[in-house]
């Protein structure tokens, strides 16, 4: 009766929906206790296999600790990675809140699956017993979590199952409506049907038109090399850089396999063991020399993946590579470099040494290490101020080197000792650099020594033969300083003797000679100790001025100037303090006025003079020494400074006196010692 009142197209659309009604609800019920049931088999099934696993990776890690077998490691790597795949789709697909609040607890499976799955991995990095035992404990706990996991899914599938039961009665009375009502409208639902599929299959082929399109996108615009094969690794596909990088078109690689690359810069060892990582653990990434089509050379970083399906057979393989052949051969290059630089400092006859902020030593040369005693690997890394330099000296030198880092002071030109291998200390002669970076911060300090050790025993050899040299000369002065005096003591010795003679004794007298006698002694022993300060050795600077060096130099030689008739002219015009080795320019100054006395005896110079004058100027001291003996000949003014050069022939000279002069002021006083004819004379300069 309802349906009479109705037009035919509003009848239809009523019946239409009747069925259609129906037609879903037992569509999707059906379907809904279809992929339930299939969704629960296989939540079960792989929940049921994470116990399986849980036990049999257990029980091949103690196969593995008792017989050490290699394919047991292979064997459990593959359980590993299917354990690990099978967790990731259990927790992506849980079916309900309450299988999520299992799964998620505190320490559930969540948690437990991967922890136990890191152990593994753990253990096949390093397999142990230590490491076995934790896994057989860690099993044992979580074969109880997946036993409650498997027995929940269970349960609440047979739940799900239940309540979908329920409503096949419905489905009974919509199957009979259907029945009834489908043979007026089998044809429309069937067009509305395929019409609708048609238009969801037009609209994924679009999708996947559109995926594809960004995909060939970067297929071909990717600056890194890319070749697909299939499952035989034969070439499906390369792309734009892969023929930019080796030289081959696409067209003559396709169908061949990726070895028509091969350089046979690798042994087929190198192969198998990167196709045995790819087939393991689908990937594979590392450094390769392949060959072009041209024949040369192309290095290669290289990665391999493997894609495989749903059900883990091999689709393709996917290869990406770069280009790194000019970056290598800039390694080689620069490799190259610093072994060329390490061989020129290591040829230098000098220690060359690289301290970092720390003084700890970045690099010493062949020579270096030589000095020191080491091998270069065992001084390479340690502290040099605390290694390789005496205690005493350690605090002042550590002072110098943060000048150099600070970049506050330049220190060249110092001494010190380093200490070697076997306890010796070694004198070396410094030059620093502060070494900085792109920025100008100081990164650390490069220093050279030169060891003058034994150059500095060989000058400490020749001054002392310098010395003897002068003992002779030493020694006349000595008698001639001693001459008068002893006359004196003699002839009041004797008046002495006259007066007790004639018994005219005078006590007031003889007092009074005996005090000159005592006075004159006095006088001898202090001749005694000028001369024996003059020979003792400088071990020590100490403080002193150049009036006091003249003014002792003079007590020594004054005498003999005096016998000579040659006067003296001195003039003080500074005393400014100096710190320098005093017995050691002592002896300077005597030699030069020694040398100016015996030139102006030789030549019987008239009213012979020698001037001597101090003073200063800007942060120098000057000392001045100047005769009038008609100055030094111009041939010979640039050799008198040489060793064993003398004008005073085989018997009266050594050639050490103004060598070992100039030694001393320049070397060991840091100063200048020079020579130029003035006012008619030759006037020896020192400054300081």
């Amino acid at each position: 009766m309802i349906f009479k009142q109705l037009s035919l197209t509003k009848s239809y659309i009523i019946a239409f929906l009747v069925i259609a009604m129906w037609a879903i609800f037992a569509f999707f019920t059906m379907n809904s206790l279809i992929e339930t049931q299939k969704k629960y088999a296989k939540l079960i099934n792989l929940s049921g296999k994470q116990r399986m696993l849980s036990q049999k990776t257990a029980l091949h890690v103690t196969h593995y600790i008792i017989e050490y077998e290699k394919k047991q490691l292979e064997y459990l790597k593959s359980l590993v990675i299917t354990m690990k795949y099978d967790h990731l789709y259990i927790i992506a697909n849980l079916t309900s809140e309450k299988m999520k609040r299992l799964y998620f607890k505190k320490n559930g499976l969540s948690t437990n699956v991967p922890k136990y799955i890191s152990s593994l991995e753990i253990f096949l990095e390093d397999p142990s017993k230590q490491y076995s035992h934790n896994i057989v404990d860690e099993s044992e706990e979580l074969l109880k979590q997946l036993n409650e996991a498997v027995h929940a899914f269970e349960k609440e599938s047979d739940e799900v199952v239940d309540e979908l039961s329920q409503q096949e009665l419905f489905i009974l009375i919509g199957i009979i409506l259907t029945l009834i009502l489908e043979a007026l409208f089998i044809i429309r639902p069937a067009v509305v049907f395929i019409g609708n599929y048609t238009k969801n299959l037009e609209d994924d082929v679009e999708k996947r038109t559109k995926d594809l399109t960004i995909f060939n996108k970067i297929f071909e615009n990717s600056n890194e090399g890319m070749v697909i094969t299939d499952f035989d690794e034969k070439i499906l596909n390369v792309n734009s850089a892969f023929t930019k990088i080796t030289g081959y078109e696409k067209s003559s690689v396709l169908g061949k396999t990726p070895r028509v690359l091969q350089s046979g810069k690798h042994s087929s060892d190198f192969y198998k063991k990167m196709w045995s990582e790819i087939e393991n653990s689908g990937i594979w990434n590392g450094s390769i020399v392949n060959k072009s089509k041209s024949g040369k050379n192309v290095y290669e970083d290289l990665t391999i993946l493997k894609l495989i399906d749903e059900e883990t057979n091999v689709v393709n393989y996917v290869s990406v590579f770069s280009d790194i052949t000019e970056r290598t051969e800039l390694m080689k290059t620069l490799k190259h470099q610093k072994e060329q630089v390490q061989y020129y400092l290591d040829v230098a006859q000098v220690l060359i040494l690289v301290l970092d902020n720390d003084y700890n030593v970045k690099m010493i040369n062949q020579k270096g290490a030589d000095i020191l005693g080491y091998a270069k690997e065992e001084i390479v890394g340690k502290n040099w101020m605390k290694t390789f330099l005496p205690k005493d000296i350690q605090s002042d030198i550590k002072k110098i080197g943060d000048d150099i880092i600070s970049k506050t002071e330049v220190h060249s030109g110092n001494e010190n000792c380093v200490v070697t291998k076997s306890g010796e200390e070694r004198l070396l002669l410094w030059n620093n650099s502060t070494l900085v970076d792109e920025n100008d911060n100081s990164i650390g300090i490069l220093t050279s020594g030169i060891d003058i050790t034994d150059q500095r025993e060989n000058e400490r050899q020749l001054v002392l033969h310098a010395k003897h040299a002068q003992m002779g000369e030493m020694i006349s002065l000595i008698a001639h300083q001693w001459r008068q005096p002893l006359s004196t003591i003699s002839v009041i010795v004797g008046g002495l003797k006259v007066k007790m003679a004639l018994d005219t004794y005078d006590e007031e007298y003889f007092n009074n000679q005996i005090d000159s006698i005592i006075g004159l002694t006095q006088h001898l022993s202090n001749t005694i100790n000028d001369f024996r300060e003059f020979f003792k050795e400088d071990k020590n600077k100490s403080s002193t001025t150049l009036e006091d060096i003249v003014e002792k130099s003079l007590s020594i030689i004054k005498p003999i100037l005096d016998d000579r008739d040659i006067s003296l002219k001195v003039e003080y015009l500074s005393n400014e303090e100096i710190f320098t080795y005093v017995n050691e320019l002592k002896q300077v100054v005597i030699n030069i006025l020694k040398n100016s006395e015996e030139i102006l005896v030789d030549k019987k110079i008239e009213d012979a003079e020698i001037k001597i004058k101090t003073y200063s100027s800007g942060n120098s001291n000057f000392l001045e020494i100047q005769d009038n003996a008609g100055g030094v000949s111009e041939d010979i003014i640039d050799k008198i400074f040489e060793p064993y050069f003398t004008t005073k022939g085989g018997l009266n000279g050594t050639g050490l006196g103004l060598y070992m002069s100039k030694k001393i002021v320049e070397e060991h006083c840091g100063g200048k010692l020079t020579v130029a004819n003035k006012d008619g004379g030759a006037c020896f300069t020192i400054e300081l």
